[in-house]
């Protein structure tokens, strides 16, 4: 951690921002109509309807335990499509991926306007293996300094522990790092941490707060 006098004059470089990934920066799973179809389903109605919360409701223990085949058959088994092959389960890991990887345009434009104004920034996620070790292979990632995922720390938000190690890998203080989060129960755990948390909601929201704590110019 920095001290006091190590922070830079420039508004730009008095805040840095920790950005959670999927449901954040990008979409948190993969296309349900894609989903559904590899899994033998309806693409549209209750069995669409389905899916999506069968995505849904595992999302978070794949984080804590990263594994893929656990994870896609408990979707499978909720959405009513019984049991899936290997095949399958690699066809939705990397429909899974390719989905995870493609930052939207208003995102990117964001990322950029933050890289040149030389705002140090960073993800904390809890991304399984399969998604966070296609995280560096994007033109973007260099972008993000700190980069802490759960499948190689062995710390899942909302815990403090994982917020704490996040904060320990920036060269700010905890209330100097914008944060945001697009779930309440991890934008509540990052202020009980000291970070100034926020609850994402579009790319356009986050710009305007970002604006407002001078990290990005006005107009």
């Amino acid at each position: 951690m920095m001290s006091v006098t190590d922070l830079h004059d420039s508004p730009a470089h008095e805040w840095a921002v920790l950005f959670d990934l999927g449901g954040t920066l990008t979409t948190n799973g993969p296309i349900p109509a894609i989903a559904a179809r590899l899994l033998g389903l309806p693409t549209s109605g209750e069995p669409l309807e389905n899916v999506v919360a069968a995505i849904a409701a595992h999302r978070e223990e794949y984080g804590r335990v990263h594994d893929d085949a656990a994870y896609w058959r408990a979707v499978a088994k909720d959405a009513g499509a019984g049991d899936i092959d290997p095949d399958v389960i690699a066809q939705l890991v990397a429909a899974d991926v390719e989905n995870w990887i493609n930052l939207p345009s208003a995102v990117l434009t964001l990322v950029r306007d933050l890289r040149e104004n030389h705002v140090e920034m960073g993800v904390l996620s809890n991304a399984p293996r399969s998604l966070a070790r296609c995280f560096d292979n994007q033109p973007w990632a260099s972008a993000f300094t700190v980069q802490r995922f759960s499948c190689y720390t062995g710390l899942t938000k909302p815990s403090v522990e994982a917020y704490e190690d996040a904060i320990s890998h920036f060269d700010h203080f905890a209330d100097r790092i914008l944060y945001l989060d697009d779930r309440p129960s991890n934008v509540d755990a990052g202020a009980a941490a000291g970070l100034d948390a926020h609850l994402w909601t579009s790319p356009d929201e986050a710009r305007a707060l970002l604006t407002e704590r001078g990290l990005l110019p006005a107009g």
